[in-house]
């Protein structure tokens, strides 16, 4: 599992970085973060995942680069976000939303170039 470094990490840092609000505590953030992480695994294929970007109105074969601590509420899910490689070089951050399903937490919704939206949610 190519994410199992960045969950470790994850884990490590959770005691010393804050998310977007207190009441997040560390074991439900690493339960978001292993939702991602697992839906990022069923999802990816030969160390890609492929986005569409609507803008350009093409699909992007990225390579996974790093999950971001900071995770924003929303309603009763939260948006979790990560950086993501494609072949040039260029970096891609893409986010994620994650709601509660049963005892944990899945990926309902991934979101391409959606940053500023979530920044007015986060009020910043």
């Amino acid at each position: 599992m190519r994410w199992l470094s960045s969950l470790i990490f994850i884990a490590f840092m959770a005691g010393s970085l804050s998310t977007a609000r207190a009441d997040i505590d560390q074991q439900r953030m690493v339960e978001l973060q292993t939702a991602l992480l697992g839906f990022l695994d069923q999802r990816q294929e030969a160390g890609r995942y492929v986005l569409f970007n609507p803008a350009a109105g093409e699909l992007l074969p990225l390579s996974p680069s790093s999950l971001h601590p900071k995770i924003v509420p929303f309603r009763n899910g939260y948006f979790l976000c990560a950086d993501f490689l494609a072949d040039d070089g260029t970096t891609y951050e893409v986010d994620f939303l994650a709601m509660p399903v049963g005892d944990g937490f899945q990926v309902t919704q991934t979101l391409f170039d959606a940053r500023d939206a979530i920044r007015r949610i986060a009020g910043k």
